[in-house]
């Protein structure tokens, strides 16, 4: 998909017919929900083109969530950094809500990276206003073990090959959202 498939202007220096989505972006539907599965532009090597490109990716998203109906969840690594004063995701979290924002602060890391000891939350679960309501008991889960042993407190719960920084499953941990109660 291109910008101009959107009608979207793309940044200066990126031509209209190149795709938009830099890596992952796949949408399935189970029933009455949509979900996009989504990962957007890294913040490097040039932090200001990076945002450029997810800002583009994420008024490409808004745009197709717009067309999903009701019931929709974006998943994925929005790859926002939490230093950012301008969120270039803001069109796309403007239209529903981060179920993340549901856990305490202090656990919604689900990155690592090892050689700054820095902790981020790039990970979201974006639901539409109606999936939100309908799951507003429901808090995400992160689940860990499949990281490496730096990351997080000494001890923590890992997967039996897993080592330091390597052998582990992702850099990022897994996060599971019950949506058992969507049916109604």
């Amino acid at each position: 998909m291109t910008p101009e498939d959107l009608g979207l202007d793309p940044p200066e220096d990126m031509a209209r017919d190149l795709p938009i989505f830099r890596r992952d972006g796949l949408e399935l539907r189970f029933g009455e929900l949509t979900l996009f599965v989504v990962h957007f532009k890294a913040p490097y090597p040039d932090a200001a083109r990076a945002w450029a490109v997810r800002r583009l990716e994420a008024e490409a998203l808004a745009r197709l969530v717009a067309r999903a109906g009701p019931l929709w969840l974006v998943a994925g690594d929005l790859n926002e950094p939490g230093t950012a004063s301008e969120r270039a995701v803001a069109p796309l979290e403007a239209l529903g809500e981060n179920l993340m924002l549901r856990l305490p602060e202090s656990e919604r890391w689900t990155y690592f990276q090892p050689d700054e000891r820095r902790y981020g939350a790039p990970d979201g679960l974006i639901a539409s206003p109606m999936l939100a309501a309908r799951l507003e008991r429901v808090v995400p889960q992160v689940l860990r073990a499949g990281m490496g042993r730096e990351a997080g407190p000494e001890g923590a719960e890992r997967l039996p090959e897993t080592g330091l920084h390597r052998p582990h499953a992702s850099d990022h941990a897994g996060v599971v959202l019950d949506l058992g109660v969507v049916k109604r």
